[in-house]
């Protein structure tokens, strides 16, 4: 799919109340705060558990470089990481260490803003941290925040911020560590039923997720039980926006989930001089990101790369409803 249809399509799933997106932590990123793979690593630096006493190439030098292989666990090691680390000292210390790591005195960044302009159904987030809660952006305040079971009992609104992995200020809540995992849809069975209820009707928007990481393909192990229990041949797309290509192989394995995968590479890079951007918008990866999401919200700058056949279309889908 390319990345003019697949806006296309969030654009009608936003405008029906249909679009959910997804945060995962390289969103958190663009505010200094760790990805959920550098907090893995901060706790195996504490446990000193790393690759080293495997390695075939190891030197003297090792000490005073920064090694890529050091810390390239499986899937398994990274749930059990924090746990061997919850094992080893008391649980006051396991959640203060949490907070201490991803202690953030800033406010939301412009990519958290961007989301609340898209005014999706509800917002998902694996994150803990509390960037979404203070956008300045105007729709924010139209979104109750969720971060447990009882939340969802005790406020009824139309519009969700779901922190399904939990909240920093709640440490109790945080759901990080392979037992946490494990024990998820006994513990959190409210949440996980109501997310997995939207995956009948509803667009996934997922953002700041790489293709490796677990909670992306926890998700995706709900789509793919859906599909094959629902046979449902039209249910709506879901997308997860990626700047590096990827492969073949990985495009496929999406596709039997429904998910299409949107390059911001394929986008076009004269995109960036019709955009001013906001200061905490700096590489370019970010820029294409934030010009992908201004693109789903700001009609004008999304015509400029289109056909005027297409504006047209586009402006009159709304009458698509009335069989007109």
């Amino acid at each position: 799919m390319s990345w003019i249809d697949s806006i296309k399509e969030i654009q009608r799933a936003a405008d029906e109340n249909r679009l959910v997106v997804f945060v995962g932590s390289g969103v958190s990123a663009n505010s200094g705060i760790p990805t959920w793979g550098q907090l893995i690593e901060q706790f195996a630096n504490e446990l000193n558990y790393n690759n080293c006493g495997q390695c075939t190439t190891e030197t003297d030098s090792c000490a005073s470089v920064e090694c890529h292989k050091k810390y390239d666990f499986s899937r398994d090691e990274y749930l059990r990481v924090p746990e061997y680390y919850y094992n080893q000292h008391d649980e006051q210390k396991y959640y203060k260490f949490i907070q201490e790591t991803l202690a953030c005195e800033q406010n939301a960044n412009s990519i958290n803003d961007a989301i609340f302009r898209l005014m999706p159904h509800h917002i998902i987030t694996t994150n803990y941290d509390r960037l979404l809660e203070t956008s300045k952006e105007a729709n924010a305040h139209l979104y109750t925040l969720i971060s447990k079971d009882d939340d969802i009992l005790s406020n009824n609104n139309f519009r969700y911020i779901i922190k399904m992995h939990g909240d920093i200020e709640h440490p109790e809540t945080i759901v990080l560590k392979e037992s946490d995992y494990i024990n998820y849809e006994q513990t959190h069975i409210l949440i996980s039923t109501f997310i997995k209820s939207l995956l009948i009707d509803h667009s996934f928007l997922f953002i700041g997720y790489s293709l490796n990481d677990y909670n992306l393909n926890l998700i995706i192990g709900w789509i793919n039980y859906f599909v094959r229990a629902s046979r449902i041949n039209n249910r709506p797309h879901n997308f997860i926006i990626q700047a590096e290509p990827a492969s073949e192989f990985e495009k496929i394995r999406l596709e039997k989930s429904n998910i299409a995968i949107i390059s911001t590479n394929d986008m076009p890079k004269n995109m960036l001089e019709k955009i001013v951007f906001p200061e905490d918008i700096t590489d370019e990866r970010g820029k294409m990101l934030y010009a992908y999401l201004r693109c789903i919200y700001d009609s004008e700058l999304f015509y400029n790369f289109i056909s005027l056949s297409d504006r047209l279309c586009n402006k009159f889908d709304i009458l698509q409803s009335y069989n007109k």
